[in-house]
């Protein structure tokens, strides 16, 4: 069983790098098309 702050750490190590891929990717786009 998970505790809540466990989910929390796991989640973040996750959606971080997620988002932060996803807001460049989308830059790139928008860049390009210009």
């Amino acid at each position: 069983r998970f505790r809540f702050d466990q989910v929390l750490d796991l989640g973040w190590k996750n959606i971080l790098p997620l988002a932060l891929l996803n807001f460049i990717a989308t830059a790139w786009v928008v860049y390009l098309w210009r």
